[in-house]
């Protein structure tokens, strides 16, 4: 006797309700792998520019770093960094912004290619600003 099992697809809000639940490492992992998919789907239609520029965009810290990062923010705002601890929130923080630096050229560098705002490009992308005005 053979028996078959029908595999259930979860709805859109199922996932949702499952992303919710992830701490941050694992929701950053999660969205990187969410970007791959979609940006090979949409590979098709790119030009090998626009591929490098978006893999370049989609490119995240390392979790290490972000991990420590945090922490040492965390740290910061309750008052318990040492003198130390700040050195490296300061190194770290360079290296922070020297990311998101080279991220946003690389967005502008898209946007440029496909004729378009920096705001068009990045919800081209799914991508919001933390604070847009």
């Amino acid at each position: 006797m053979r028996t078959t099992t029908a595999r259930v697809t979860p709805s859109q809000d199922e996932i949702f309700h499952a992303v919710e639940q992830m701490g941050a490492d694992e929701l950053e992992q999660f969205s990187q792998r969410v970007l791959r998919v979609r940006a090979g789907r949409q590979r098709a239609n790119l030009s090998a520019g626009e591929v490098e520029l978006i893999r370049g965009i989609n490119e995240s810290r390392p979790a290490e770093f972000q991990r420590r990062y945090r922490a040492l923010l965390k740290k910061r705002d309750t008052g318990a960094l040492t003198h130390d601890e700040y050195a490296e929130l300061l190194e770290f923080t360079d290296r922070a912004e020297l990311y998101d630096a080279t991220r946003l050229e690389k967005l502008g560098q898209l946007a440029a290619v496909r004729g378009c705002s920096l705001d068009e490009v990045m919800d081209q992308l799914g991508l919001s600003a933390r604070r847009r005005e």
